[in-house]
Parts: structure tokens; sequence; C-alpha cells
């Protein structure tokens, strides 16, 4: 066809030039007369007159030479254009009938030279951008996967899937020739490559010169008249011998009229005599079986028509053009086309579709795990190699394990169970690279996919958890977890008729039993959504949350994550999942890494910045959650930031301090057996020790933190667990802590008895582990007593009082502990009270030598000096 476009081109070219040589005379004696008349002959060259056509020229150049790479030439105008410079080159370099006038400047240049040199530039220029290939650049300066069908077989990335079956159409339309049309239909699912397949058919046969293909978009048209119209509009601008254009144009002329008001029908009929539609198409199919030629109709994008459309199409394809040696290939979804058929025709819609298409061909099965390594491979040259690692990770270890908090045993979240075919994963990709471009360190790369497969293909769900998020989960210590039917107290606006709804449905799914299980499950009833496709929905889900259980208890699918600090599942990480962006209040993890790599000083200046500006709450998140260590120094900062931010005031809590969880920090110290990976980072056993150590021996007044996680080591019932510091070494250290606290507070206070109890050492006695007091410790409290506030608090504390009674006793094991004995405490406290006085001493001796005389059990005492706090609950 190209070839025959060609010679035609450069026949009419020719011709034009044969018609100028004979009418060259005429052209001459027009010109001669039209000089005359305009005088233009009297017209003589003159600086002032080069200057002006110059700045004219100038001009027109300007203007219209950046339009030569936007605008589309015009093939006529440069075909006009082109004859009338031969007329000029011949008059100006050949018959010397004219005098040409020339530039003052420089007399060998007329204005007309330069007046066609310019406009012939501009013209041809417009060209320019066809001889210049510029699709590998643009191809590599796209940033986003091209959503658009492959045309290449080269670019076939299902190991040759697209080519096999464009190789069975091609053999179909190849050894046969039927009488009339022949419709082969590409079946599949949006998505699955059905545009491809006719892309590289097209360019399988092409160059083929005993083929005439036929491009046919139905989407284009928007009513019946315009489709048809569309339609025999394609056929005629490639069917241009023996006049079945015009032939065609004319059959498509009468077909709309077919269409038209039956009233307006009948006065075309009075006014002038048509051909019938059967004259029309078999004149039609005459000229066509002449060409002895095979047409290849495409026609794609039938998904996107409505139910009457499609309709209409396939009656074109049936009757109105089923021409011989025609070729029909037409890509649709088979269970889209028979639903729309149904809502036209009562007939059986697959019947009907069975009697259009003569051979219907299905996409091939192939192995799903392709397209894994497809998004793998693309999302690395996407988002750099940097991240192949956590990319790796997602897809060949969280998402290729089931979930064991699922009871959707059968259900799965591997990949290829949500992606089906190359333009989905194009779309996931696109929308990873464009909402997460500059975010891929601070989220978690599973759950990330997780999130976008979900709006990918449920993007309601997706929308649903964010709008719903208070409804939907109930947050405990930071972490977010799926909230259950029966916790009233926080579902706000469910009513109680929806929790009814819930109690109907009596599956296993414990899910189902959730705030989102409800939402999931009306959802799914609306938009005819399959239980298994459900089950899939439930399971991703879960493996994002857990299920909230009110009796404490509750499984976490975060804890053998990669970059689990990171997890969608906690409260302060969760909006950037939907917002794409760090909040205000959010630390990064770029800023994480350089504030764990920074000396003290530095170091604890971002600290006070950082809580002075709302930061607060993700920085002890941050320290909370951080299990892996770059490096000794990393690992030394975070627990240096704990012990200083656990005693600073609080900024989100009103007169407390911000304190730090003891358990969180022991672990971080305190590790198991066999467990190496902090004492690694050391280059002995000793130098870890000894940081150990500093952090409590160089520790601060109060003390509180560093002696609650030092008794909480010493009291560890777990045998296997191992410290760097002995119990004695401990002993000492908490020995100083009390004697350190004693000495600066002149009045006890209510950190006494929690350091106290923090400094008791462990004795065997008997083969027991019994906690004493040491001698040094007693010695000292015993002194302070002299103190009467101290001796006040002291003997108030001695007294167990059941509140909201009069019903006390004595705490002898106390006095006992500090004292060594009953004996020893009334020798140096009892016997140096005045029992005439009426203060608080001679009420407590008063009290005392009740209780000791009724056996040391309770008795009934009504208290004057000493003031209980009543502590009353609702």
């Amino acid at each position: 066809m190209k070839v025959e476009k060609f010679i035609k081109s450069v026949f009419f070219f020719f011709l034009g030039v044969v018609l100028l040589i004979v009418f060259i005379p005429l052209i001459e004696s027009f010109f001669n007369e039209f000089i005359e008349k305009t005088n233009l002959g009297l017209i003589g060259s003159s600086f002032y007159l080069d200057l002006f056509l110059i700045l004219v020229l100038w001009l027109y150049f300007s203007i219209n030479i950046n339009e030569c790479k936007t605008e589309t030439p015009k093939k006529k105008v440069t075909f006009f254009l082109l004859l009338i410079l031969a007329i000029y080159i011949y008059e100006r370099w050949f018959n010397h009938n004219y005098d040409f006038t020339t530039f003052k400047f420089y007399s060998k240049l007329a204005y007309f030279d330069i007046i066609f040199i310019v406009v012939m530039f501009i013209d041809l220029g417009r060209y320019l951008k066809f001889l210049v290939v510029k699709e590998a650049k643009i191809k590599s300066e796209n940033i986003l996967e091209e959503d658009s069908p492959i045309e290449d077989k080269e670019d076939d990335e299902l190991e040759g899937l697209f080519s096999k079956t464009v190789n069975k159409i091609k053999n179909t339309i190849e050894r046969n020739s039927f009488k009339t049309s022949y419709t082969i239909g590409i079946n599949s699912e949006w998505g699955d490559g059905k545009s491809t397949i006719l892309n590289i058919l097209k360019s399988s046969l092409k160059d083929d010169e005993d083929k005439i293909l036929v491009d046919f978009n139905p989407w284009m048209g928007f009513d019946k008249k315009v489709l048809i119209k569309d339609f025999f509009n394609s056929i005629s601008e490639v069917l241009t011998e023996n006049s079945i254009s015009s032939d065609i144009n004319e059959y498509s002329k009468e077909l709309i009229n077919e269409i038209d008001n039956p009233i307006i029908k009948f006065i075309k009929s009075i006014i002038y005599k048509e051909k019938s539609l059967e004259t029309h198409f078999n004149d039609i199919n005459s000229k066509i079986k002449l060409l002895n030629k095979k047409i290849v109709i495409f026609v794609d994008d039938v998904d996107r028509l409505d139910n009457e459309e499609i309709f209409q199409l396939l009656k074109l394809i049936r009757n109105t053009a089923n021409f011989s040696n025609t070729f029909f290939v037409i890509a649709y979804d088979r269970d889209y086309v028979i639903n729309s058929i149904s809502s036209i025709n009562n007939y059986s819609a697959i019947n009907y579709l069975d009697k259009i298409i003569n051979t219907e061909i299905t996409l091939p099965y192939f192995d799903r795990s392709i397209l894994k390594e497809i998004f793998r491979r693309k999302l690395i040259d996407k988002i750099g190699v940097k991240y192949a690692g956590k990319i790796d990770y997602t897809l060949n270890v969280e998402m290729d394990n089931p979930n064991l908090f699922s009871n959707a045993e059968n259900i799965s979240n591997d990949f290829t169970d949500w992606i089906s075919n190359i333009r989905q994963i194009k779309k996931l990709i696109n929308s990873i690279y464009i909402n997460f471009e500059g975010l891929l360190d601070e989220i978690n790369f599973t759950d990330l996919v997780y999130i976008e497969l979900l709006k990918l293909k449920y993007p309601t769900i997706y929308r649903l958890i964010y709008t719903q998020k208070d409804k939907i989960f109930k947050e405990v210590k930071g972490e977010l977890y799926i909230l259950r039917i029966n916790e009233k107290s926080t579902l706000g606006i469910i009513l109680e008729k929806d929790i009814q709804k819930i109690d109907k449905y009596e599956r296993d799914d414990t899910i189902d039993k959730t705030i989102f299980g409800e939402l999931l499950i009306e959802y799914c009833k609306q938009s005819k959504v399959s239980d298994l496709e459900r089950s899939k929905i439930y399971n991703l889900f879960l493996s994002l949350f857990s299920i909230y259980n009110d009796s404490g208890i509750m499984f976490t699918n975060t804890d053998s994550k990669k970059d689990e600090q990171l997890s969608i599942s906690y409260s302060s990480k969760f909006e950037r999942y939907f917002a794409q962006s760090i909040f205000r209040g959010n630390i990064s993890e770029k800023e994480f890494g350089e504030f764990l790599n920074s000396n003290d000083d530095e170091r604890n200046n971002v600290i006070n910045k950082w809580i002075s500006g709302g930061k607060e709450k993700d920085l002890v998140f941050r320290l909370l959650t951080i299990k892996n260590y770059e490096n000794k120094h990393q690992y030394e900062s975070v627990l240096k930031t704990i012990l200083k931010i656990e005693s600073m005031d609080s900024m989100t809590k009103e007169d407390m301090k911000i304190g730090f969880d003891v358990n969180n920090f022991r672990s971080k110290i305190q590790f198991f057996s066999g467990d190496e990976s902090i004492e690694s980072l050391y280059i002995s056993e000793d130098k870890f020790k000894q940081f150990i150590k500093s952090l409590f021996t160089k520790a601060k007044y109060p003390f509180i933190f560093e002696s609650d996680v030092l008794s909480m080591i010493r009291k560890s019932r777990f045998s296997e667990a191992k410290f760097a510091l002995s119990n004695e070494e401990m002993n000492e250290i908490l020995k100083g802590y009390f004697l350190n606290y004693l000495d600066s507070k002149e009045e006890f206070d209510n950190y006494f008895w929690r350091m106290y109890n923090s400094c008791k050492k462990i004795d065997n006695v008997d083969g027991k582990n019994i906690f004493v007091v040491d001698e040094e410790i007693k010695k000292k409290i015993i002194e302070k007593l002299k103190i009467d506030k101290n001796c006040y608090y002291l003997m108030k504390s001695l007294i167990d009082k059941i509140m909201s009674t009069d019903i006390a006793s004595i705490r002898v094991q106390t006095i006992n502990d500090i004292f060594d004995s009953i004996d020893n405490f009334e020798n140096l406290i009892l016997n140096t009270i005045d029992e005439n006085t009426d203060d608080f001493k001679s009420e407590f001796k008063k009290f005392y030598t009740l209780v000791k005389n009724n056996n040391w059990t309770e008795i009934h005492f009504e208290f004057k000096n000493f003031k209980f706090v009543e502590l009353y609950y609702t």
C-alpha cells in the first residue's frame, strides 16, 4: 500500500509539471497583464526597500519557525508551492523573460529569491520532524510505565504468549478465503493484552501487499448513525481502487437513511430514486472480489461500548459488512458482551454471539510467577536497585507465606493472587512511584504493596479504611487493632440494628464479628463481590492489622516484619500510607538515622528541639520499637536517649514526666542465651559490660528509672536470660542509688519506698532467695528518723489501714527488715516517745500497743494525727 501511494504521488507531481510546461505561455501572458496593471515594473531597488523587506521576512520567519515543530504540514499547499517554485526557477534562470529587481547592497540576489527561500524553508521545515526518530529518546524520558499496548513482538514479556496467539490468527487469515466475512474473536478480561495482540498482528501484516488493513475504533462513536458512518469511513479511507470508496460512502449514507425518521425517508424517496441497500452491497462486494486481496478489519475497545452500541456493532459485522474475503478481528470480554446482549435481546445471548463470532481465541494459560518477576524488574527500574532487597523480601517472604492468624485456610496473599496482567502491574508501579517517591524509606514496603493492591482492586475498601479509621480500629499502646462488634463503648454511630445484622452470619471467621467485617459484608453485597474475593480482602487486611481481643491477649502480625517500626498498624505511621507524606509530629527515617549517629551534644540539642516541636510521642515510639542497630554507636545513642528523656517534663502530658517503659528498656540490655546480636557490636564482652555498667554508675539523681530496671532484672524469673552485670554488682549500684537519695533528700518523699524496695539485695537462706536490706542503709534510715517529718512518714507507712474504714494493723515485716527485730524498733523509736503528748508519735505508740496486744491482728482505731488519702472507685 505504501509503494502504491508513493507511485501515485510521483505520478501526480510529474503530471503537474507537464501541465505547467504546457500552460507556461498562458501563465506568462497573465503575469504580463498583471504587472502592467499594477505598475510593479516601476519598482526599483533601494536601501530602504532592502531593509523593509528583510524586516518583514524576519518577522514572518520568527512567527512561523516554532510552529514547524508542532504543525502538521499540508501536502496540497506544499505541492502548489513546489509548482510555483518550478515556474520561478524557469523564469529566473532559464527564460530571461523578466528583469527581476535585486537588492541594492547585493545585485546578484533578487527580492523574490529571498522571499521564496524563506517561504519554502518554513513549509519544508514542517516535514523535518518526521525524519528524526525520537521514540527512543522519549521512552527514556518517561518516569512512569506507559499504559498502552505493545506493538512489537520483541516486547512480548510473557515468554512469547502474545506472539503464539498472533500466529494462530495470522495462519487462519492466510490459509482461508471465504465468500462472506469471517470473524475471529479474541476473548480475555480487561488488561490481559487484547490490544497488544491486535497491534502485533497489524505489525506482522502491514508489509503484506495481499492484505488491506483497516483500523476501526467503535468507541469514537456516540450514537448509531455515527457508529455506522465511522465504520464505513474507516474502510473507504483505505479502499480507493475501482471507485469502491465512493460506493462505500453511498452505502453508508443509505444505511443511515434506514435509521432516519420514516416521514423523512418517504419524502426523500419521492424526490429521487436511490438504489436499494442490496444493490449497493452487491456492487461493493463485486469490486472487492476483483481486488483479489484480503481485507482485515481490526475492532478494539468493544468493552468500552454501552449495551446498544455493542448490539449495533455486532449487526454491522454480521449483516451490513458481510463482504467477501473480509476478516474481522475483534477484541472483547465475552462476559461483558454477553451481559450487554442479554439486556437488549431476549434471544439467548450466548447463541447470538456464537453465530457472529466464527472462531474465538482465548489467551492461553501461563505461569503467573512471570508477573511477579516482571513487577520486580520494572519496579526496581523505577525506584532504584537499593530497594531490591525490600522488594524481594515482600514478594518472596511476606507475600509467599499464609497468614497464621486467619481462618481462611485456603487463601494466601501471594502477589499473583491479586495481579493477573501486565496492565495491572503498570498501574501498581505508577501508583507507588507517583505517591511514594521520596517516602520509600519511611514506610514498610510489604504494607505499602498490600495497601496499594487494595486501592488498585477495591478503591472503595481502601477509602473506607482511612475515612472510618476511628470506627474500625482501637488504639492500644500506639498500635491499631481491628475492633470487635461487642466493643460498644467505642462504636460511635454504629447502631444496635447494625450489630444484630452481624449476628445473622454464623461464619467461623472472627473478622466477620468486627466493625470492618460488617462494613465489608455490606459492600460485597452491594457490589456483588464473591465470597472468594471477600476472603482475599479479609486475609490481606489481617496481614496489615490484628483483631483486638478484649481479654488483653492480642496476636500481632508485626513482630516478624522487616522495618516493623514503620508498619501501617502503628497509629503514628498510619496516615502516611494514605496522605503520602510525613506529618508534622513524625520523625523521618533520615532524621532518626542522623540523630543516632550524632555525638552526645548534638543529640541532646536535637532531643530538646524535637520535644518542644511536638515530636515527643514519635520519638518515644521510635525508641520503643527499634530493635536493630547498624553499629554500637547507634545502640549506645538509643540507650542514652532513653535515660535522658524519661525524666524530662512532658509537653503532651500535663505535670508529668515523659517516662519510658521499664520492661522495654530491660529487653534492650538483657538478652536470652544465644542472642549475641548486641554483644557482637563490641570487640569484647568486657567492653560491652563497661558500657552497660557506665549507664548505671553515671546515672543522675533521682535514679528512679535506673533502679526500677535493675530491680526488674534481679527479680527476673527467666533463668535463660543473661545480663552483663552480676547480682553483686547490681546490689552495689542499687545500694549507692539509695544512699545517694538519702544524702540528697533531707525529708522522705514518694520515691522513698520505691527506692527502698529496689535496693534490697538477694541473699540465699536455707536454699531460698530472700530480699534483705543492707546494714549501712538501715543505719542511714534510722539516723534520718531524727527528723520529725521523716518519722511521721515512716510511722504512717507502717500503718496498714483498710481504706474507707477505721480498721488497721501494723506492717510487722517492714519493721523487722529495717530494725532487725521488734525489740530494736521499740527501744530505738517507741521508748523515746512521750505518751503524755497529743502528737502523732504518741498516737502511733498507742495504736501500735493495741495491735501488739491483739496478737498483731487488725483493730478498730480512729486516727486524728495521721491523714490518709481515701480512694473511691466507681
